[in-house]
């Protein structure tokens, strides 16, 4: 699994003292091993850091209480007694995995979206160019690295552990690849924190991670019961014609089709005013008729027994929304009077900030002067945008 004579660190981290604009990094080798306890099934070492005001505790355990008992357990444990704030720890590091024999049938199972076997995995640096976080844009929080004999199994176990980060992909030597996992953590001067983890081998291909990881989220994952449509709907069908734009007053024209080929759900995109597929604003584009008409054809739909629900960008900003003349592609002076436009500093406020302050970016707008944002889902601003804008008309 591990080329023989490799050595990987045993933990990476961030940290960020008040005042400081970007965050500091350390490592394992930065720090002091003051212990190590072995025991029949279990191996436990501490390492001191930052004049030893920070301790990480690490351990692998072999059996236990759980779901996974069979499987190894690995936990890091951080105890924070310095003025510094830790933000993310990157536990476990395991930068150089190769599978025996051919590579050339060897996939990594990789959790983007709803998840894909990589074929040849060794020849990218990265997987995504996107951050893949779970949950997020990672759907699950585990990989597997296997051909048909076997493979290596690494997954983040704790329900609650919210924005693991996967630091996966080929190394420059194209004959190993990374398995890494960075949790972003807010460990405070006197905080402490924990994260548990599984790294095992097995048999057979990913489908035995697979396995593993969906014991391991049913024992505590809760289901949600779905409706029968909804069970039984094998997919659902979205409405050509520039992303659905051309049918908001006359979506109907398009029930032939979904009647011809059996669909009974379709969803609906583009109706935003910015004209974008994506698009930032809640405010439905006037050139394709006001609310009234698509709610009418909405009905139509219904009644005709389809399930039609629609894509609202619920993260993106874009600030010169309040500055421009127009908003995206359509002049002001067609949105109706309620039209709201926020303040400048309106982003500012409660725009989603990386660690370190730094606020984030959506991507390149269409024909726009600046970058969309993100916005904080979690603030009372943009909740109250969203109330008033959508929930409130």
């Amino acid at each position: 699994i591990v080329p023989p004579g490799t050595r990987s660190k045993t933990f990476s981290l961030a940290y960020q003292v008040p005042g400081m604009a970007r965050m500091v990094g350390s490592d394992s080798d930065a720090g002091r091993v003051v212990s190590v306890e072995a025991g029949s099934r279990s191996l436990t070492w501490v390492t001191e850091l930052m004049d030893r005001t920070l301790v990480v505790r690490t351990s692998v355990s072999l059996g236990g209480a759980g779901v996974s008992s069979n499987l190894p357990q690995w936990r890091v444990e951080l105890e924070n007694h310095s003025e510094a704030e830790i933000r993310h720890i990157d536990f476990p590091k395991i930068e150089r995995v190769t599978l025996g024999g051919i590579r050339s049938d060897d996939t990594m199972l990789f959790p983007e979206a709803f998840g894909g076997a990589l074929s040849d995995p060794y020849q990218s640096a990265s997987y995504s160019y996107n951050p893949i976080i779970w949950p997020g844009t990672a759907s699950m929080s585990w990989l597997d690295l296997s051909d048909k004999q076997g493979g290596l199994y690494v997954a983040a176990c704790q329900p609650d552990m919210l924005g693991v980060e996967f630091d996966t992909g080929g190394n420059d030597d194209r004959a190993s690849v990374r398995m890494n996992l960075k949790k972003q953590v807010y460990v405070g001067p006197g905080g402490s924190w924990m994260g548990n983890y599984t790294v095992a081998t097995h048999k057979g291909d990913w489908h035995t991670g697979a396995e593993f990881y969906r014991a391991w989220a049913d024992s505590w994952m809760q289901k949600v019961q779905h409706p029968e449509w909804m069970r039984l709907c094998d997919g659902y069908s979205g409405l050509n014609g520039a992303n659905g734009r051309f049918y908001s007053r006359y979506v109907t024209h398009a029930l032939p089709v979904y009647q011809w080929m059996g669909v009974d759900y379709a969803q609906y995109w583009g109706m935003s005013a910015d004209g974008e597929f994506c698009g930032l604003t809640l405010w439905m584009n006037p050139r394709y008729g006001p609310a009234k008409d698509l709610a009418r054809s909405h009905d139509a739909m219904r009644e005709a027994g389809m399930h039609y629900t629609y894509y609202i960008n619920a993260q993106g900003w874009f600030p010169g929304f309040s500055t421009l003349d127009k908003v995206g592609f359509i002049d002001k002076k067609w949105f109706p009077k309620d039209f709201k436009t926020y303040p400048p500093e309106f982003f500012d406020r409660w725009g989603l900030r990386e660690f370190g302050n730094v606020l984030t970016q959506y991507g390149a707008g269409v024909g726009y002067t600046d970058s969309d944002r993100i916005m904080c889902a979690a603030s009372k601003g943009w909740h109250d945008r969203y109330m008033e804008d959508l929930a409130g008309r």
